[in-house]
């Protein structure tokens, strides 16, 4: 916090930089307010992810598929931290990480708030969000990393803290180098990247024994991920061929969103700043940092989804805007970078939130219309839907409210309902898709013997089954191209 000591002092030598205060001033309240209105946005949400900890009766799965054991040591706690007060706090701890890792190398503090509430803006930070509770460890790691780099030496900093984000989250184990731009010099780059790379080893080898001595069985990656292990050596160019695929991908819409133009002109501006060679490597750490979550994915082979690619975001800042200004000219070139980025990111984190926002109250609001049973009469309710059939709806439910997916997950599969009938009271939820077994056995024969339902004018339907209710769409509103 003393570094925001003194932030505003106006006692300038020159013409320019006094416009240069007034550029700071705009540039900071500008983002400051973007972020207000997602925050405000943000905050509105009712409806979370079906799988986030609010929602879960238990995290041994998560644990076995994820190996999140500070997760699962803290589940109490974390099921009945306020969704809400989860999003304010990870806000800020992301938000002092990067202001403190910018501020060693920069050692401007208006420059750095800027850089730090463009951070702020970035759309996939929104999306992580929507599992509040999931992350909240991770982000209070982060910040407690910008204190705890300075207090002891980094071959014990890094393992300890690989330790702790493999616990929480992985990714956020890819930043700690950040911390360490100050200290560049072409020998320390070495030694940081050597301990960086092997005590990411040393927290995953630490992280399946804990792991094991929970659930007698070591890290199982979800079938999901679609994971593709290297057992031959052909598996590796495979690998590497996938990684490249998501990057490429996922390049093509970071560059929709922030521009092409900006980012030449931040190109020339790294380049124009590069005047010695521990600042050169300054920008070479920044680029691994932004690189790592790809590359790690290669040993294993699994998918990277956009909106786990926070990490790159961040590290892509500090490659384009953390470097040694040599004179106010820089800044302020930086600082309109900023606010060209700031106002494309925090447009594009805003539609996306207000989707997510309406398409959940929409859902919800179908809900309460097709079951007419409080919670407290519902003993389960048995989800009977095609995937077909849950994906025409929501498109026509889409459409009507304008839905527009940047980075989120549609809310469509019927796999996402679950959570709204949590938020609704209702405790049991089954989901009989493709699935005639077990629980769903009964109330699949039940529903085939039905001749129909009555017709209805919502986009669901419902029907009593003893003590338990069939939730299911309402087919009269669906044409045979509707499911194609």
């Amino acid at each position: 916090m003393m570094y925001l000591k003194g932030m505003f002092n106006f006692e300038q030598d020159s013409h320019f930089s006094r416009y240069l205060a007034y550029l700071e001033i705009f540039v900071l309240g500008s983002l400051f307010l973007l972020l207000l209105g997602q925050l405000t946005a943000l905050l509105n949400v009712d409806v979370w992810r079906q799988d986030s900890i609010h929602y879960v009766t238990t995290y041994v799965d998560k644990l076995s598929e994820e190996g999140r054991w500070l997760n699962y040591v803290f589940f109490k706690l974390l099921k009945i931290t306020p969704p809400a007060l989860c999003v304010a706090v990870s806000y800020f701890c992301l938000g002092y990480f990067v202001y403190s890792a910018s501020y060693r190398v920069i050692q401007n503090k208006r420059y750095c708030l800027a850089l730090a509430l463009l951070a702020l803006n970035v759309p996939v930070l929104a999306v992580q969000l929507e599992w509040p509770d999931t992350l909240l460890l991770a982000f209070i790691f982060l910040a407690a990393a910008t204190f705890e780099s300075k207090k002891i030496p980094d071959y014990i900093f890094f393992p300890v803290f690989a330790c702790l984000f493999f616990g929480s989250f992985s990714a956020f184990y890819f930043l700690l180098p950040l911390l360490y731009l100050d200290r560049i010099t072409p020998k320390y780059f070495l030694r940081l990247c050597i301990i960086w790379m092997l005590s990411f080893v040393f927290g995953y080898l630490i992280t399946n024994l804990i792991v094991y001595a929970y659930t007698g069985d070591f890290i199982r990656i979800a079938s999901w991920r679609n994971p593709h292990p290297i057992h031959h050596f052909s598996d590796i160019f495979t690998n590497i061929k996938q990684a490249n695929t998501y990057f490429m991908s996922h390049m093509a819409k970071y560059l929709a969103i922030s521009k092409v133009g900006v980012l030449v002109i931040a190109v020339i501006y790294i380049v124009a700043s590069c005047r010695s060679i521990n600042a050169f490597l300054t920008i070479i750490v920044s680029l691994f940092c932004a690189l790592a979550i790809y590359v790690s994915s290669i040993p294993v082979g699994i998918i990277v989804q956009e909106r786990t690619t926070l990490t790159f975001w961040v590290a892509a800042l500090f490659f384009g805007l953390v470097v040694k200004a040599y004179s106010q000219y820089y800044r302020f070139a930086g600082l309109l970078i900023i606010l060209v980025l700031g106002f494309r990111m925090g447009e594009v984190s805003y539609t996306s939130i207000g989707s997510y926002a309406n398409a959940t109250h929409s859902l919800v609001n179908q809900i309460k219309l097709s079951v007419p049973y409080a919670e407290e009469e519902v003993d389960r309710v048995y989800i009977m839907v095609s995937i077909p059939e849950a994906q025409a709806v929501f498109k026509k439910l889409e459409k009507n409210i304008e839905y527009k997916n940047h980075f989120s997950e549609s809310v469509s599969a019927p796999l996402a309902w679950i959570s709204a009938f949590k938020y609704l009271g209702y405790k049991n939820i089954v989901l009989c898709v493709n699935d005639e077994t077990g629980w769903c056995a009964e109330p699949v024969k039940h529903y085939r013997e039905l001749e129909s339902f009555e017709p209805g004018v919502h986009l669901f339907q419902s029907h009593r089954f003893g003590d338990d209710v069939i939730f299911t769409v309402n087919k009269a509103l669906l044409s045979e191209s509707d499911l194609r």
